[in-house]
């Protein structure tokens, strides 16, 4: 079970709820309002919680589970216990995910800005954002709406942020553009100069690196990640990438 200091779940929810969530069916009709209030793992669940089964290997633990729901495939539902209820899904681990999400979704953003932050004077915050201690905002710097800036990031001049948006604690952005829905985490870097210089006897000369990095829609770069900007072209992140270095 998730630890309630750092995560708050909802639900609970019926089954009923839970297909309809997942994208998924329940195999016995007779048993969509039954209640679940988390999710776990198969071999740690017990009457009241949901598992899945994505892997063919664990069809042992299928067999064995406690769990009073189990997300599979129709193929699969013939190993699961005579009492667990069965959701049929074409994808049980997308199926999982979303009723995941269901159970534990992302904090709400409570707009708001810090008053140790330091937001230059042509910098535009969305009234809904959230910017949080120690956050340094530059000239020009666009902040979307619902987005939440966590502490000590540092934006600099120019940058855009799209709405929804959640950047991570020590997170620096430069020279780019970041797009909708994106999840930066803790201490990445995204814009910083690439390592560029021309060798040469009488000295290193540095090459300005005049690129910008263009992160689509719907992107995730995890924490203590590096994406540098070159001389160009622009380096761009498509929409749903996942990247972590």
């Amino acid at each position: 079970m998730a630890d309630s200091r750092f995560f708050e779940r909802a639900g609970p929810f019926t089954l009923r709820q839970l297909a309809e969530i997942g994208e998924a069916e329940v195999r016995d009709p007779g048993q969509e309002d039954r209640l679940i209030v988390d999710v776990a793992s198969l071999d740690a669940a017990d009457a009241d919680r949901i598992s899945f089964l994505d892997n063919r290997k664990y069809v042992q633990a299928l067999k064995t589970t406690g769990a009073g729901a189990v997300v599979l495939s129709q193929d699969d539902a013939a190993n699961a216990p005579e009492e667990t209820a069965c959701l049929v899904s074409r994808s049980p681990y997308r199926s999982f995910a979303l009723i995941s999400q269901a159970f534990y979704p992302k904090p709400t953003v409570e707009p708001g800005i810090h008053p140790s932050a330091v937001i230059a004077e042509t910098a535009q915050v969305a009234a809904s954002a959230r910017i949080d201690a120690g956050a340094v905002l530059g000239d020009a710097v666009i902040i979307g709406e619902g987005s939440h800036l966590g502490p000590n990031v540092v934006v600099g001049r120019g940058v855009t942020v799209g709405k929804g948006s959640r950047i991570g604690p020590n997170v620096s952005l430069e020279c780019c553009d970041i797009g909708d829905h994106v999840q930066i985490h803790a201490g990445a870097r995204v814009g910083t100069r690439g390592f560029g210089f021309a060798m040469d006897p009488r000295g290193h000369v540095e090459l300005p690196q005049t690129g910008r990095v263009i992160v689509g829609n719907d992107v995730e770069i995890g924490a203590n990640s590096t994406i540098d900007r070159g001389m160009g072209p622009d380096t761009v992140i498509g929409d749903g990438c996942k990247i972590d270095n």
